[in-house]
């Protein structure tokens, strides 16, 4: 009887981690994932196209020189192109800017509501804004 009731509750917790992260967003890891020292997010939902997800989101060190031109990530999230958040990744921004790196997540959009190459395009044009806009963030365009 105990054994059947401890298959139960691993079969509850692994269903409920698949949940968590099926649901759009790793909430639950960006919960466990220890807050990283040094890195901020210094601007949240920022457009880059007119598409409704066309959002990112910028983090940086803290303490940011106004000279600094620190080199830049763009972290495009996973998902198949049918899943995922900007939202949920919010560890990697937080964990490549502690160690010095502009991070820029953005959001794209998704299948099947856009079909190829429209889920694509997006990481474009974040790369494009990045280019023209990190600068002023702290970040090396180049």
């Amino acid at each position: 009887m105990i054994r059947y009731i401890l298959i139960a509750l691993v079969l509850l917790v692994v269903g409920a981690g698949i949940y968590v992260y099926t649901a759009d967003k790793l909430i639950l890891f960006n919960r466990l994932v220890p807050k990283d020292a040094g890195s901020e997010r210094i601007a949240q939902d920022i457009a880059f196209g007119d598409a409704y997800r066309q959002r990112l989101d910028v983090y940086a060190p803290t303490g940011l020189d106004a000279d600094a031109a620190l080199p830049v990530i763009v972290f495009i999230h996973g998902g198949g192109w049918r899943a995922g958040d900007k939202a949920g990744y919010e560890f990697a921004g937080r964990a490549f800017s502690a160690r010095g790196f502009v991070t820029v997540v953005p959001n794209y959009r998704l299948s099947p509501a856009a079909r190829f190459p429209a889920f694509v395009e997006p990481g474009a044009e974040a790369l494009r804004w990045v280019r023209a806009n990190i600068a002023a963030r702290g970040g090396d365009p180049e």
